[in-house]
């Protein structure tokens, strides 16, 4: 997923960034001409690197985070359902599903934000090194 994900999270931190005067995006000026043009541009700048710059990050984001999303959920799913005298569980009500959806969405946002932070610092940036915190 993240190979496909991966070249549209570029997209879209570069268009976030444009035309704020972040070091390094002033090389990467879009035209919002459409997306294929959009990469394709990105991939005869720099090549491959370029059009896949914070893969890596946005896996070790996705990674963690659906785990995390996951596992929550099917234990505030278990937690919250009620058990029939026999053992078995109950049917499913919307609550129950609703408020484990966002009981697992507030989990997984825990860990998401330093990661998320890292990446889009990477996918901002012209490629070069930097040291001095720009």
């Amino acid at each position: 997923m993240t190979l496909i994900s991966a070249p549209f999270e570029r997209l879209k931190i570069l268009l976030q960034v444009q035309g704020q005067g972040i070091q390094g995006s002033k090389h990467y000026k879009i035209a919002a001409s459409g997306i294929v043009s959009m990469i394709s541009g990105l991939y005869k700048r720099d090549g491959i690197r370029s059009v896949y710059r914070g893969g890596l990050m946005t896996f070790a984001r996705d990674a963690p985070d659906s785990a995390a999303y996951f596992a929550t959920y099917e234990y505030c799913k278990r937690r919250f359902t009620p058990e029939r005298g026999d053992g078995a569980g109950a049917s499913l009500n919307v609550f129950v599903v609703s408020g484990a959806g966002a009981g697992a969405g507030i989990v997984m946002l825990v860990p998401l934000f330093p990661i998320d932070t890292v990446k889009s610092r990477i996918q901002s940036s012209d490629g070069k090194a930097k040291t001095n915190g720009e």
